[in-house]
């Protein structure tokens, strides 16, 4: 019996039955079993299965053209993304499941040639798992 399977028996006969978020939460996160934890690149040819940032940087161009797009909605001076030096205007861009943090890069990659002025945007990389935690650059 695996380890996790084990830790899943032991609650189960402990505490009783668990429900299915509480089962995904032990299988997925698990500081030491769980499947996000096991292995820092789970994406990818070399991992189990494709994402969208998998493929490329497209993505994340799409994405950057449609945030101009909103910029240009919703923006600040000039309809830009604003920037510390003019914050009229502002939205944050958030991440959620991040993995490596590829997506936001492209993203972020891409919006200075869309926009000339966008040289900083203010981003928030969210994710459960331990391990893509490190600086986005």
């Amino acid at each position: 019996m695996s380890q996790l399977r084990a830790l899943i028996a032991d609650r189960i006969r402990t505490t009783g039955p668990i429900s299915v978020a509480e089962f995904m939460r032990l299988s997925l996160y698990h500081p030491d079993y769980g499947y996000y934890a096991r292995a820092s690149r789970r994406t990818g040819r070399a991992g189990d299965f494709f994402t969208s940032v998998d493929v490329g940087s497209v993505f994340g161009e799409l994405l950057a053209r449609q945030f101009a797009e909103m910029a240009a909605i919703i923006g600040g001076p000039q309809s830009r993304i604003p920037t510390p030096e003019s914050p009229q205007g502002s939205f944050d861009l958030v991440e959620a499941g991040a993995g490596s943090g590829r997506l936001a890069r492209d993203v972020l990659t891409r919006l200075p040639a869309i926009i000339p002025s966008c040289t900083t945007a203010c981003v928030c990389i969210w994710s459960k798992s331990p391990l893509p935690r490190v600086p986005l650059r």
